[in-house]
């Protein structure tokens, strides 16, 4: 979620996090039992992400969310009076020890290594470089099995 000046990536594929009314900068590995008023963010093994607010009201697309949400590309979001973007596609710059780091991207077979800038599928998780991203526009993901197929939202201006 791009919110102006800041972003809140997702958690990983079948994960979850809290973020807090108090300060939504710092997502909180929380229980569900412990009911703090905030937004939890979900992750579904699918690739879908979700919202669910806990005592705090959120805004989609200019509608109040009850219960959950599945967000989509260009969604917007208004979170505890804050305005966000949601964003599928992560734009990445690979930590040292990050997942994709070692790996090879699957359409020109440049290694990543920490510092690469990265574009990673939503549906598999699996990393692009971001020319080769723009290069599967109308097509689909390289990895076995995904059927997720890149547009030109969201992956140009990062």
């Amino acid at each position: 979620m791009d919110f102006t000046g800041w972003h809140i990536a997702l958690p990983e594929r079948g994960r979850r996090f809290l973020l807090p009314a108090e300060n939504l900068r710092a997502p909180l590995n929380a229980e569900v039992s412990e009911r703090k008023s905030g937004i939890w963010v979900l992750h579904t093994e699918s690739g879908l992400g979700v919202l669910m607010p806990d005592g705090m009201d959120v805004i989609r697309n200019g509608t109040a969310v009850t219960g959950m949400a599945v967000l989509h590309q260009g969604d917007t979001l208004e979170l505890g009076g804050r305005l966000a973007v949601y964003e599928e596609v992560q734009h990445l710059t690979l930590a040292p020890g990050d997942a994709l780091t070692g790996r090879h991207c699957p359409h020109c077979f440049t290694a990543f290594t920490a510092g690469t800038e990265v574009i990673r599928c939503p549906l598999c998780g699996e990393g692009y470089c971001p020319d080769c991203w723009e290069h599967l526009v109308g097509s689909r993901c390289c990895s076995r099995n995904c059927r997720f197929s890149p547009d030109s939202q969201g992956t140009h201006g990062q």
